[in-house]
């Protein structure tokens, strides 16, 4: 899924520190026309990459490519992550230079992902980089939002000094990548077992079957195996994910089509009952619908995984 990034040519891109405590789950499979960098700072995530899942542990540079499809299959509980976008224009004024060409066009496999767990020193003087570009932003807790599923949609991001700001995301890609070339390179991929890859493929779809035993069936396997397998490589339970899938349909819903009652949304959605959908959101957002919406403005979250400028 292609998605567009808003941002306005005077800040070259953005940054923020995506939390688990403070971001909702984005599950889609995407891809941007920009440049993105994570460096991960506390506990782990987990890239969908292709066929192959790469878990990133505290310490890890990642470099997702322009037009690249990559999806955040999963995070640990206290997971943190520097996430940095940079504008085409910004990005390909380093396109002419020999030393970056591995960050322009497609990689040779396309379950390749950049990576490499950086040395102590060089981990430490890119998180005060990044620190000290985030400082004249928005708040991270209102940048986690929006990012996410998004909660306003006339969200507006801006920075305070947006000639540091570009100049700062310059400067970021050049010591970025010069600490990449001296690190160790990441080592930890995880190809995935073709069961749990076809489940996958068919919940990005929309095509999974609802009953456990079909969908098993469709993938090649018994229930219980591609119960455990799935939990065991994703990290996250065949029913949770599912639930997560249809609460972002569910906003989808109800964000697309005005006229539909919440009930209705639910219905399109998958949710059996408004029980079950309550427990899945407070799962998610730590609070009940309502609650949300009170403290939102009377909104629910929007279904986006970009923000406008």
């Amino acid at each position: 899924m292609q998605i567009q990034q808003e941002i306005d040519e005077k800040y070259g891109g953005f940054v923020y520190r995506g939390e688990t405590k403070l971001e909702p789950p984005f599950l889609e499979s995407h891809r941007h026309r920009e440049l993105e960098l994570n460096l991960v700072c506390a506990g782990q995530i987990s890239y969908l990459i292709g066929d192959t899942i790469y878990e990133l542990p505290r310490g890890t540079l990642v470099w997702l490519l322009p037009g690249q499809e990559h999806q955040l299959i999963d995070r640990s509980d206290d997971a943190s992550y520097y996430v940095a976008t940079f504008r085409p224009e910004v990005s390909a004024s380093f396109a002419s230079n020999q030393e970056f060409r591995p960050l322009f066009g497609s990689p040779a496999n396309a379950n390749d992902l950049i990576a490499s767990v950086l040395q102590p020193k060089d981990y430490h003087v890119l998180v005060a980089l990044l620190d000290s570009l985030m400082a004249e932003g928005p708040p991270n807790e209102k940048l986690n939002r929006e990012v996410g599923y998004g909660v306003s949609g006339n969200f507006t991001y801006y920075h305070k000094q947006p000639d540091v700001l570009r100049a700062g995301l310059c400067f970021l890609i050049a010591r970025a990548w010069s600490f990449h070339r001296a690190a160790n390179p990441y080592e930890l991929a995880m190809r995935l077992h073709p069961a749990v890859s076809k489940a996958l493929q068919l919940f990005d779809a929309g095509t999974a079957p609802a009953r456990l035993s079909e969908l098993a069936a469709e993938c090649g396997a018994s229930a219980s195996y591609l119960s455990r397998l799935f939990h065991r490589q994703v990290g996250t339970t065949l029913s949770r994910y599912r639930s997560q899938l249809e609460l972002q349909q569910v906003f989808r819903e109800v964000y697309t089509h005005r006229n539909l009652t919440l009930a209705q949304a639910l219905e399109k959605s998958g949710f059996g009952s408004y029980a079950q959908f309550y427990r899945v959101f407070k799962s998610v957002y730590q609070c009940g619908p309502r609650e949300f919406a009170r403290r939102n403005g009377g909104k629910l979250p929007q279904p986006t995984g970009a923000f406008s400028s």
